[in-house]
């Protein structure tokens, strides 16, 4: 079993995982103030809103994990989103790493370059709201209820050296069988249980929450979510089944 991520190394990963997620965020609602340097007012938030928040906080996590699995294994791996409306957490994620200004000089990374990221998100002349071929490295642009898994097995089986990280939306893993399945139930206010009506989806819910209120392992009210050890050891111990796998193909 590998060792347990570091303080260090987690407390960086957190650090880059919420500046993800602002950046995100501000992609969704901001044409002004894109540093919040002074109070919000209406006049700094995009009249037209495309996309949810839902999904991008889980796409960011992933992201900065496998990063973290690339760096320590010096492995191949392309990362394939199926949530269409996650678009901002790619474009947010390739601008910190550098390259989205490698190829668009004009997004600079300063004040200035972030109001043109957010500015340019779903806005007219600007760039898509989903994965669209204009970011960096996509193959795949997400949202067609159908798609990224096909598009998984297809990079795998023309790079058979190549690790494929594919995640399904919620659409699609009512008729796919998931890699990573993510359910952006926030973006309604509850929780999104794959094939389940409404009713279900209570029940499911009831049964997960024990007799001391806490659900999922979580205390009522605490967040869930930081870059954590526990999501590290999972992800190290996908790591090598896939290397496993890679290697019974050879």
């Amino acid at each position: 079993m590998s060792e347990p991520l570091s303080p260090e190394l987690l407390n960086k990963m957190n650090a880059y995982w919420r500046a993800a997620n602002y950046l995100s965020v501000g992609q969704i609602y901001l044409q002004e103030n894109p540093l919040l340097e002074r109070p919000l007012s209406m006049d700094d938030i995009k009249p037209r809103l495309l996309g949810h928040w839902g999904t991008t906080p889980g796409l960011n996590f992933l992201y900065v994990h496998l990063n973290r699995i690339i760096a320590k294994n010096n492995v191949n791996m392309i990362y394939i989103i199926g949530p269409g409306h996650g678009g901002p957490g790619l474009v947010a994620n390739t601008y910190l790493e550098g390259s989205y200004t490698e190829i668009y000089p004009h997004v600079e990374q300063s004040k200035d370059g972030i109001r043109r990221l957010f500015r340019q998100f779903s806005w007219p002349y600007g760039i898509p709201s989903h994965v669209a071929p204009e970011t960096p490295g996509s193959i795949h642009e997400g949202g067609e209820l159908g798609y990224s898994l096909s598009h998984a097995y297809g990079a795998a089986l023309d790079n058979p050296d190549l690790i494929v990280a594919c995640v399904v939306g919620d659409g699609e893993a009512e008729r796919q069988v998931p890699g990573v399945e993510h359910e952006p139930g926030d973006r309604r206010g509850e929780r999104v249980a794959t094939g389940q009506h409404d009713a279900q989806r209570g029940e499911l819910g009831a049964a997960r929450e024990d007799e001391h209120g806490k659900r999922d392992g979580h205390p009522p009210g605490q967040p869930a979510a930081d870059a954590g050890s526990a999501e590290g050891d999972a992800e190290d111990a996908a790591f090598q089944c896939a290397c496993a796998g890679i290697c019974s193909i050879k």
